[in-house]
C-alpha cells in the first residue's frame, strides 16, 4: 500500500529545496558579473542537493518488521548481558570454607607439625580429633616438670598458671586438639589466645622430641627470664 504520509513528505522537501534553489539564483543575478546562466545552474544544484538531503533525512520511514526485530533483538542482549555480570566470579564452586579445609590440608601435608598447632587446623579435621584427650597431672611426672618457658609465649607467669592447671610437659601441650585449645584458652584469664597465636602446640611437637628452636636456645643461654617477674615474650 502506498505511504501517504511519505509522498507529501517527499514533496514538500523538494518544494522547500526549489524554493531554496530559485532564492539563490535570484540572490546570485544581483552579484555583479554573474551572469544569468550561472545563476540558474548554481540554483538548481542547491535545489537537487538541498532535496537528496531532505527526503533522505526526513522521508525515509523505518519498516515496523526492522524496529520490532531491532527491539527485540537490544532486549536480548540486555538480558543475556545482566545474566553474565550476575554469574558468581567462583566458577568452580568452591565456598570459602572449603577453600579454608584445602589450604589447611595443603599444609599439613607439607609439614606435619602444621597439624594442630593452630585452632583452624585442628578444627579442619572436626570429627577425628577425640573429645576432651588432654591430660592433665596433679604433679609433674617422677617430679621432674619440663621448662615450659621454653616455648614462646610462656613466661613465668603463664607457667605457674599451666602448672596449677595440671600442665607440666612438652608432650602433654603436644597432644591438645582443637576442643583441648579452646578449654585450656578459657582458663588463661588476660593470657587468652596465646595458644594458637604462638604456635604453642607446634613448639611443644618439637620440644618433646627433644628438639630445639631458636627461641628455647636463647632460654637455654639464660638470655630470658632473669626475673620471675618477666612476661612472656
Amino acid at each position: 500500500m502506498p505511504d501517504h504520509h511519505s509522498t507529501n513528505c517527499r514533496r514538500n522537501a523538494w518544494a522547500v529545496a526549489i524554493a531554496a534553489g530559485l532564492l539563490l539564483a535570484l540572490m546570485l543575478l544581483l552579484v555583479p558579473k554573474m551572469g544569468f546562466l550561472l545563476s540558474v545552474l548554481l540554483g538548481a544544484i542547491l535545489a537537487i542537493v538541498l532535496g537528496l538531503f531532505l527526503v533522505w533525512a526526513f522521508c525515509n520511514p523505518v519498516d515496523e518488521n526492522d524496529a520490532v526485530t531491532y527491539s527485540a533483538s537490544s532486549v536480548a542482549q540486555d538480558a543475556a548481558g545482566s545474566a553474565s555480570s550476575e554469574e558468581p566470579e567462583n566458577p568452580q564452586g568452591t565456598s570459602g570454607a572449603a577453600a579454608t579445609s584445602e589450604g589447611v590440608a595443603q599444609a599439613e601435608a607439607q609439614d606435619p607439625l602444621f597439624a594442630s598447632s593452630t585452632l583452624e587446623g585442628a578444627m579442619a579435621r572436626g570429627s577425628e580429633e577425640p573429645v576432651g584427650s588432654a591430660e592433665f597431672l596433679p604433679a609433674p611426672r617422677d617430679g621432674n616438670a619440663d621448662d615450659l618457658k621454653k616455648i614462646k609465649g610462656i613466661g613465668p607467669k603463664l607457667e605457674t598458671l599451666l602448672n596449677e592447671l595440671g600442665v607440666w610437659h612438652f608432650d602433654q601441650i603436644a597432644a591438645w586438639t582443637a576442643r583441648d585449645i579452646a578449654e585450656v584458652d578459657e582458663k588463661l584469664g588476660a593470657f587468652r589466645g596465646r595458644i594458637t597465636r604462638d604456635e604453642w602446640v607446634r613448639q611443644a611437637r618439637l620440644l618433646a622430641r627433644g628438639e630445639e628452636t631458636a627461641f628455647s636456645e636463647r632460654v637455654d643461654r639464660g638470655e630470658l627470664y632473669r626475673g620471675d617477674d618477666d612476661d612472656a615474650v
